[in-house]
């Protein structure tokens, strides 16, 4: 990474400024030329939708490099030799759009390094459009955009999914009122048993977290 201090990294997260919230973690990428952007889908007012999903409670952009809408990002075209952007484009109401820009920013041979949910609970309400981001999906969006998928991995798969949501079910019951959700907690604990003990086959090809993308502007 050294060797790259001179390049530029743009890291698109959400308002919230995941993944890099700390001051000492902006401190290290900053040490590297590396420009933080935090993309809003509207103009933030606070509020949100606090009784919709999952939430955050705060959404802190103070420490982001630039905040803008992430289908015009103020820079110059080609001015980029990478780009991650992690759990944005379900927040994004139009997908696609981010990926025209990312592909004005970058320069020739730049990568893009892209995750977003195949399978995802609401959100960040109401700034949760969408979901089900398959493999197919970027092998269309970035083959007709001149990138070249170097790595697509799945993140877990149909069987990791299922455990995660029977995992959560006896808080849910319980956070939203259902007297029965002692027995919730006791059929997840035989959904764990059952997982523990099955053997590892994995179904990916049914359904997974979501894939993690690296491609390559030719």
């Amino acid at each position: 990474m050294a060797e790259r201090s001179s390049r530029r990294l743009a890291e698109w997260r959400t308002p919230s400024g995941r993944g890099c919230r700390g001051t000492e973690e902006q401190t290290v990428l900053r040490a590297f030329g590396v420009c933080l952007a935090g993309l809003l889908p509207v103009p933030w007012r606070g509020g949100g939708h606090p009784e919709e999903g999952l939430q955050s409670k705060r959404w802190d952009t103070s420490r982001i490099d630039i905040v803008s809408d992430i289908a015009n990002i103020p820079a110059p075209d080609a001015s980029f030799d990478a780009i991650l952007c992690s759990e944005v484009l379900e927040h994004v109401p139009e997908p696609t759009h981010a990926l025209d820009e990312f592909a004005r920013l970058l320069k020739p041979g730049g990568r893009l390094i892209l995750t977003a949910p195949f399978a995802s609970n609401v959100h960040m309400a109401p700034f949760h459009y969408c979901s089900g981001f398959s493999k197919y999906w970027y092998k269309h969006h970035l083959g007709v955009r001149g990138f070249a998928i170097e790595t697509l991995a799945a993140n877990g798969d149909w069987y990791a999914l299922l455990r995660q949501e029977i995992t959560r079910l006896g808080g849910l019951e319980r956070q939203r009122g259902n007297w029965a959700w002692p027995l919730a907690y006791a059929y997840g604990m035989f959904g764990l048993a059952y997982f523990s003990l099955r053997a590892n086959r994995r179904a990916e090809d049914l359904a997974c977290f979501g894939w993690q993308c690296m491609a390559v502007k030719e």
